[in-house]
């Protein structure tokens, strides 16, 4: 299942709901419509359906569907306060991470690997014309910088923390001027690799990660 798939498809029925598409007492659209509403499996929508009954949002009646609670707009408040709380906590974890990644990374990286790093942002870049948010892209690129450090320990901290880093991702590129600031910072952090510069490649991250986290209003 696609974490990032289904964070978005939960995001996009909060929308709903609080601008008024979607009102309490309100019949979802069917599993098979969601999906193929976001080009995703059904058990992609059930899963972020699943999510939002969890917070309180929609209920699932049996034999019938999911309904928006009656409290879904208290419920909603409550939850985007405990995602943006949780989101700040977890960028506080990447903005100590991630600059040192790279400063580990700078002297160890080679060609081919700066290579995959430029491919990497083609096809971001590609996804993202293809109506994707490049979310998968963008998390390919940071664990590739990760491996690039040749810190056995660093990549199975990195590794464990993976889900809880990539929703950040979900969260920072879903508008076109944040994917491209995001593409933009990659393209920078790749040149102060090429120049074996590891002050200025984590100088640089620490940027990138300073411009996400304004992004998602942290």
């Amino acid at each position: 299942m696609d974490l990032n798939r289904c964070a978005a498809i939960e995001s996009a029925i909060e929308t709903d709901i609080q601008k008024n598409r979607l009102k309490p007492g309100d019949r979802l659209p069917a599993e098979r419509t969601l999906a193929a509403r976001y080009q995703v499996s059904r058990n992609t929508v059930r899963e972020a359906v699943k999510a939002l009954k969890e917070k309180g949002v929609v209920e699932t009646r049996k034999g019938s569907g999911s309904y928006v609670t009656a409290c879904a707009g208290k419920a909603l408040s409550k939850a985007i306060e405990q995602r943006t709380r949780r989101l700040k906590e977890i960028f506080e974890i990447r903005t100590m991470l991630e600059p040192c990644i790279v400063r580990l990374a700078a002297p160890r990286i080679d060609p081919p690997t700066l290579e995959q790093l430029n491919t990497l942002i083609q096809e971001q870049e590609q996804d993202i014309e293809n109506g994707g948010n490049g979310a998968k892209q963008d998390q390919a690129f940071h664990r590739l910088l990760a491996k690039s450090a040749e810190n056995q320990v660093l990549m199975t901290l990195y590794d464990t923390l993976s889900d809880l880093l990539a929703e950040t991702r979900a969260e920072a590129l879903q508008t076109p001027n944040r994917q491209k600031n995001s593409m933009d910072d990659h393209n920078r952090i790749i040149a102060a690799l090429e120049a074996d510069d590891a002050t200025l490649a984590a100088a640089v991250m620490e940027t990138h990660m300073e411009n996400v986290a304004r992004s998602l209003g942290l």
